[in-house]
């Protein structure tokens, strides 16, 4: 038998495709492992879906009417850059919908979607692309702006004017786009001049405190042979401090004399020229101050403000920056501006801050107790660089290095913006507390929490800045704190306290006339022309207080507390104070001290008792 014509048998054949199946790994015709477990056949790999591209997303919208733009107002909150980087697509937004003449399939919350998605992208911290939404809103044409003012700016049908939600939008996009450097003039020229809608703008923007926005997110994955499922929820996100900060210095330039003037034809062309403005537009300026305070009073535009700032500024428990300093600022100016320059209604103005809002728990106290412990914080800085430089090298007893170290030290009580802060916080507490009555319950917090005594344990602090020390000085004496009879202008004020209020008040004059001690003679000057000459904030001049104050900066010092408290100048009391100069004082010593030691002879040689309680020796 030749051995090419042998071949393999059929049982062969089928042995050898399992050993070969085995081998692979795989028994195919059992659909078994070579260890005896089960193979399950992989199905192959799915593809990825590919990411829908903003522009596809633009485009897709655009076919529905009203365009929808949901998903691209998510996008715009989650991710800006996906947008920013699309070429053209903020351009098309403009020109497609707020351009579009087409109401029907473009309509208000429409053009309110592509806002509120420029207001996102324009959070961007790249300059680069912040300049790109700059550029998109030199597009937005005339027709916009006519529509804004067809929406918003004519009253309703009911005679009322709408929420100016337009002009919000577009206000908070111009602020973050433009760093947050927006000028009550830029605001004006949005609003075509209208005071009140502006106003309303930025009182709309700080009562909301925060912006709602409708998001696209995924309730439920997808199943093998279904589809995922999603939906729109409304989710609220809190305006940043930057914009709250921004939105504060507008209004402060609405009491600002050259922001108004310079909105007008006439008062631009007069400023520009040097010449003196006409006297009927500054007549004028003080009807549009009483028109504001009006405004400011019946749409509660100061309650809104003081829970904006408590939000912002005091929600945690971090230390103030400078900005939150300048914010604090610009609100007590808008409120000090509408006192001084509206000629009705100041009176009304001053019970409704004390009485009606919630300005001195919200913003007044919890502000001035955080500048109370960063002086603190100075003070002990001050006195450790003091400490540290006061040997010098061996050359501390020479008076130009004392000098030297002391001014040294001192700049570290040196802070402008929380001076500047704290100035204009008791400015205010100094016209809210005039003629108060003492039966509200505001200016009983404000009594129980007054902030002077904790002020004037930072003596080197208060005694550098002097305008504060006599701020300090007129609030008191509005309040009736530095009273020993316990009376003041009004009757009898009843303390909460185990003290007697005499003590009290001697307390605190004691702490004043330590501070104003360590003042130089130029600083108590100032601070005595202020107390006495003062006219733009209202002192009560005529209560036992301000005598008891004076008695103290005329140099009475300790001998003047202890005439009050004691009663030896009872029936002085209610004329003028009597004042002794240091000289006086000195010379009324020595005369006691030699009448002392004349009695303490006399009562040697005569083996008596010495006079006044000094033993023998």
């Amino acid at each position: 038998m030749s051995l090419a014509n042998v071949g393999p048998s059929t049982w062969n054949m089928d042995k050898a495709r399992q050993v070969t199946d085995h081998v692979g790994g795989v028994d195919k015709e059992n659909n078994a492992m070579p260890n005896g477990g089960n193979a399950t056949t992989k199905a192959p790999a799915a593809k990825p879906k590919p990411e829908l591209s903003p522009t596809w997303m633009f485009n897709s919208a655009l076919i529905s009417s009203p365009v929808d733009l949901s998903s691209l107002v998510t996008l715009s909150l989650e991710d800006p850059s996906a947008i920013l980087n699309e070429v053209g697509l903020l351009n098309k937004m403009v020109d497609k919908v707020l351009n579009a003449k087409n109401s029907k399939r473009v309509d208000k919350d429409t053009r309110l979607d592509v806002l509120q998605i420029l207001a996102n992208v324009a959070t961007t911290e790249d300059e680069m692309e912040k300049e790109k939404v700059r550029k998109v809103l030199a597009g937005v044409g005339e027709w916009f702006e006519k529509y804004m003012e067809s929406q918003e700016l004519s009253p309703s049908r009911h005679g009322k004017r709408v929420e100016p939600e337009l002009h919000k939008s577009m206000l908070k996009v111009l602020c973050r786009a433009y760093d947050y450097a927006l000028k009550t003039d830029d605001l004006l020229e949005l609003t075509g001049g209208d005071r009140r809608l502006a106003l309303e703008s930025v009182v709309g923007l700080l009562e909301d405190g925060e912006e709602v926005v409708m998001e696209v997110v995924q309730r439920a994955a997808a199943k093998p042979g279904q589809r995922a499922q999603w939906e729109q929820r409304a989710t609220s996100v809190r305006h940043e401090k930057p914009l709250v900060v921004q939105l504060c210095h507008l209004l402060l330039g609405f009491t600002r004399a050259d922001t108004y003037f310079s909105s007008l034809d006439e008062g631009f062309y007069y400023m520009e020229a040097g010449l003196e403005l006409p006297e009927y537009t500054i007549d004028q300026f003080s009807v549009e101050m009483d028109s504001l305070l009006h405004i400011s009073m019946s749409s509660k535009l100061i309650e809104t403000l003081a829970k904006a700032m408590n939000g912002a500024l005091f929600s945690n428990g971090r230390v103030l920056e400078p900005a939150d300093h300048k914010a604090v600022c610009a609100v007590h100016g808008f409120l000090q501006n509408l006192y001084l320059y509206a000629t009705d209604g100041t009176e009304e103005l001053r019970n409704y801050l004390l009485s009606d809002t919630l300005l001195v728990p919200h913003m007044v106290l919890p502000y001035l107790e955080r500048c109370v412990y960063h002086a603190a914080v100075m003070s002990r800085r001050a006195q450790a660089n003091k400490d540290a430089l006061g040997d010098f090298a061996g050359f501390a007893d020479l008076p130009e290095v004392a000098g030297l170290v002391e001014e040294v030290s001192d700049l570290s009580l040196d802070y402008p913006e929380l001076v500047q802060g704290i100035e204009s916080t008791l400015r205010t507490l100094i016209i809210l507390s005039f003629r108060a009555p003492r039966t509200r319950l505001m200016f009983q917090l404000l009594h129980r929490f007054n902030p002077t005594p904790s002020l004037l344990r930072m003596k080197s602090f208060v005694a550098r800045h002097d305008y504060i020390f006599s701020l300090l000085l007129l609030l008191n004496v509005n309040m009736g704190a530095f009273d020993m009879n316990g009376e003041d202008g009004e009757g009898e004020y009843e303390q909460e306290d185990d003290e007697h209020p005499a003590f009290l008040a001697y307390a605190m004059l004691h702490e004043v006339s330590t501070v104003h001690q360590l003042m130089d003679a130029d600083g108590q000057r100032r601070v005595l022309r202020r107390v006495e000459m003062s006219g733009a904030l209202p002192v009560s001049r005529d209560t036992p207080s301000y005598a008891a104050l004076l008695g103290i900066l005329w140099g009475g010092g300790g001998a003047a507390l202890d005439s009050v408290l004691y009663g030896e100048a009872n029936a002085n009391n209610g004329s003028e104070p009597v004042f002794v100069s240091d000289e006086e004082d000195e010379d009324e010593e020595e005369r006691e001290e030699m009448e002392e030691e004349e009695n303490l002879a006399i009562a040697w040689r005569e083996g008596g008792t010495p006079l006044r309680g000094v033993p023998l020796r």
